[in-house]
């Protein structure tokens, strides 16, 4: 049985995602494939794995031994019932959107969390994808979700950390490589593959595809607060002023300058073209490996541009193909 985990990362259409496993849990099923979520991943089946080092206890550490324990129970459960594939799909393995603003920076501790989770999966496990997202629009999706939830507003010292941070989306691809040597790592974009959860099937199990008509919620899950919601809960708190100006309810927040958003977007383009041009023998990027450079560049700030106009969601991934055709990527393309 083949173990694909997928890592996230937050605020990229990750619920929609799981809803989508979930919904549809059953076709996939007959296909053998099954699917882990965050009902089944957070009612204890992975006590003490999900665990920010700096946290760990004795205590937790003795819990994490007996989840592997549990763990390895059920997906031997799982192989004794001719199951081909399970889909683990979890973005609390690497972090937390509040630790992340807490530190300022991207999955600080994504190495001690996956090596104290692997264990549990290690020697079985396939593939590992993630998606990722700009900056610009992940930092202040992460922030609106957290105001939501009781986090201050950030002033201007707080953007400044964030759209300067040093941790990139290359580097935290690169350091899940290293970690994993033997595995495969599937990446895509979030502006891309945002609202297409049966791609990101397709890609996570190398090939099996839904029939046209597969049930599934459209539209966007666990979404953070637009910027009218938001500056209902700033001035609830007190917290409003002229740095949240009156807003259009369905307008995205975007707290970053016009500068702040070239920086961090420049910097998301590198990151997207160091996937594009063959960023190492395990990674596969969902994207086109033909352009050059330039044109790549060029693309990528079109996707970009697109996904702005369409409130974060890609108004079309058909220009997206896997690379090298979906050669490397596993299996055939199979419907079910």
């Amino acid at each position: 049985m083949d173990i694909i985990v997928h890592l996230g990362a937050h605020r990229s259409a990750t619920t929609t995602l799981q809803r989508y496993l979930a919904r549809n849990a059953p076709a996939l099923r007959g296909a053998g494939v099954e699917s882990w979520t965050p009902p089944l991943t957070r009612d204890g089946r992975f006590a003490g794995l999900i665990q920010k080092p700096s946290k760990s206890t004795p205590l937790l550490d003795d819990l994490a031994r007996r989840s592997v324990n549990r763990v390895r129970l059920e997906l031997d459960r799982l192989e004794r019932r001719a199951t081909r594939q399970l889909i683990v799909s979890e973005e609390n393995i690497i972090g937390a959107i509040l630790s992340n603003l807490r530190a300022g920076r991207l999955y600080p501790d994504l190495t001690e969390r996956l090596v104290r989770f692997v264990p549990a999966v290690g020697g079985r496990t396939t593939r590992l994808a993630i998606g990722l997202r700009s900056y610009d629009s992940y930092w202040a999706s992460a922030l609106a979700y957290a105001i939501g939830r009781g986090f201050p507003a950030p002033d201007a010292d707080v953007l400044h950390q964030l759209a300067t941070q040093p941790r990139s989306w290359r580097a935290i691809v690169a350091e899940i490589a290293e970690l994993c040597p033997d595995t495969q790592i599937i990446v895509w974009p979030f502006e891309a593959l945002a609202g297409e959860p049966s791609r990101q099937v397709e890609l996570l199990t190398g090939g099996i595809c839904l029939a046209s008509g597969t049930a599934w919620q459209a539209g966007r899950h666990n979404v953070g607060p637009d910027a009218a919601a938001l500056n209902t809960i700033l001035e609830a708190r007190g917290e409003g002023g002229p740095a949240y100006p009156p807003a259009e309810a369905g307008r995205h927040w975007m707290p970053f300058d016009p500068a702040q958003r070239a920086r961090m977007r420049a910097r998301y383009i590198e990151d997207l073209d160091w996937l594009a041009s063959g960023a190492g023998h395990q990674i596969r990027f969902f994207g086109t490996e033909q352009d050059t450079a330039d044109q790549r560049r060029v693309r990528h700030t079109r996707m970009l541009d697109r996904a702005s106009e369409v409130s974060g969601f890609a108004a079309s991934a058909r220009a997206w193909t896997p690379l090298n055709g979906g050669q490397g990527i596993g299996n055939e393309r199979r419907m079910v």
